[in-house]
């Protein structure tokens, strides 16, 4: 079988890449198998049609679950039909005999998705890095990506430690059509998503708690700041790593001091509480004249979060 590349949308990333915001652009690339594919969007795309999105290529349908009423408490595999349920959108091609019953119209980020191929295919989406947060939904199975670093992706025990509301540990990944128990020794995969079990309510996010104002930080003033806050989830501190990049020269504040940021700060999140990571321009006298951008990258045990943070005079 060959595998087929969207160069439209490779084409579309690259593009992005050159614009004043290109530290915050991303392009994520879904590499679909024949048959049922489990993906989490990490980006937010810059087209979000599917019609768009997937023209031209071998995919057949693809479909999410958006949490209504009802609670999902009994895993059924793709191939049983579950997308006919009240709470699936759904997007076919226009050439498929059921795309008028289309209720999917639009991808967004942080949000799970199955998608069925006839083919091998490869899809680059073009996109804006966000901060994904999990908006867990208690008793009841939720489908999640997990913000994975690459590098040294954590594994999924290490993931849910210390999260009552997922112990014991019910996590399941696609494997050839079917839900499979996941164990919790596995690394967990970047931009897959897994049906993962909530007991109770959560806000579990990881081995360190973050949280920050918005998905993005807007320094909109010579002297406005933003800040992301960090938590070790069990007993022990843990070490954050922080880095800056982009067109907007940053500083780290701490009291009346003004560090500019460069290469990798590091941070010891105390166990406990939640420790500040204060962020300024580099300089109260020479404000950006023009749009700028730069985008924290945030690792910590395994994990990755992207916080954009952005100027517009």
């Amino acid at each position: 079988m060959k595998k087929r590349f969207s160069l439209p949308h490779l084409l579309s990333a690259l593009v992005l890449l050159a614009g004043t915001l290109q530290a915050q652009n991303l392009a994520q690339t879904l590499t679909l198998q024949p048959g049922w594919n489990s993906v989490w969007l990490e980006v937010e795309p810059s087209q979000r049609d599917p019609d768009v999105l997937f023209a031209g290529q071998p995919v057949e349908m693809v479909t999410t679950f958006i949490p209504l009423a009802a609670k999902y408490t009994s895993l059924r595999d793709p191939a049983s039909d579950t997308w006919k349920d009240a709470e699936w959108r759904t997007w076919q091609p226009a050439t498929a005999s059921g795309a008028f019953l289309n209720n999917l119209h639009q991808l967004m980020p942080g949000q799970g998705y199955l998608i069925k191929a006839t083919d091998v295919a490869t899809v680059t989406i073009a996109g804006i890095a966000r901060l994904n947060r999990i908006d867990w939904r208690p008793q009841s199975f939720n489908l999640v990506g997990l913000p994975v670093d690459p590098a040294s992706p954590v594994t999924l025990g290490a993931f849910f430690a210390n999260s009552p509301a997922h112990t014991p540990l019910r996590a399941f990944r696609l494997l050839n059509g079917k839900w499979v128990q996941a164990s919790s020794a596995e690394p967990a995969v970047p931009g897959k998503s897994y049906w993962v079990w909530c007991g109770t309510g959560s806000d579990h996010q990881g081995p360190v708690s973050l949280r920050s104002s918005s998905s993005s930080i807007e320094l909109n003033a010579a002297d406005s700041q933003g800040s992301v806050e960090f938590r070790p989830v069990g007993g022990s501190a843990l070490t954050v790593s922080i880095t800056a990049t982009g067109s907007l020269s940053l500083a780290r504040l701490g009291g009346a001091a003004r560090t500019a940021i460069s290469g990798t700060q590091t941070l010891t999140a105390v166990a406990g509480e939640w420790t500040p990571f204060r962020i300024g321009h580099a300089s109260l006298t020479s404000f950006p004249q023009t749009s700028a951008a730069s985008l924290l990258e945030i690792r910590c045990s395994g994990v990755l979060w992207r916080v954009p943070v952005t100027c517009t005079p």
